[in-house]
């Protein structure tokens, strides 16, 4: 279980609260579950399902939990091939929040992927050219550009909508995609791709890492 220091407020999620024993079970945000009491809560009964703030008083048990329904689900915890996965998923759908890692983590496998399908293009067609001849090379080329062609285009969508995402998460408007399209835009994408999340929930979103 995942450690956390004293004090610092952490979300998560009740799972359920049994009268009985006065005792419940939180899921934070870390991976870790928290047992409490009522007495634990700020005075509204608990509620399976509910999403609260609370302190960690120790490995085991929260306290000073607040109900906070309306701040929706925990920040997913995926790894990098899991954001890639999700932002080929919502290729056509820019709403949202895209922290860093995720944005990132669709840049790296796109990237490898492509240059994977290019040194496969090249084996196929140096391996045919030696054994069919000129031949070979020269029609195979007419097919090879194409494929990559359509390689491409596939991870456009997914580009553009992560991109979007992305200003979202810094508090900024998703149609400053826009910029790409006047000199020296990209640039000032590209700076924006490395800024930290805006902390807490913003017009676009909640905060898409663990408090």
């Amino acid at each position: 279980m995942a450690t956390q220091v004293p004090g610092e407020r952490m979300r998560g999620e009740i799972l359920y609260y049994e009268t009985g024993a006065d005792v419940g079970l939180i899921r934070g945000a870390d991976g870790g579950h928290y047992r409490f009491r009522l007495a634990d809560l700020d005075g509204q009964p608990p509620t399976s399902g509910a999403y609260v703030e609370f302190e960690p008083r120790d490995s085991e048990w929260a306290s000073r939990i607040v109900v906070k329904g309306a701040d929706g689900p925990l920040p997913e915890k995926l790894d990098i091939w899991g954001y890639f996965a999700k932002c080929m998923r919502m290729s056509f759908n820019g709403v949202g929040r895209a922290r860093r890692l995720e944005y990132w983590s669709f840049i790296l496998f796109s990237f490898l992927m492509l240059i994977g399908l290019f040194l496969v293009i090249i084996g196929i067609g140096a391996v045919g050219q030696m054994r069919a001849g000129d031949a070979f090379g020269e029609s195979f080329s007419l097919l090879a550009a194409p494929i990559l062609l359509i390689a491409i285009i596939l991870f456009i969508p997914a580009s553009i909508t992560v991109l979007i995402r992305r200003l979202h998460d810094i508090g900024w408007s998703g149609w400053l995609v826009l910029l790409q399209l006047v000199p020296l835009g990209g640039f000032i994408l590209f700076i924006c791709t490395l800024m930290s999340s805006e902390r807490g929930a913003n017009k676009h979103g909640p905060y898409p890492k663990a408090v």
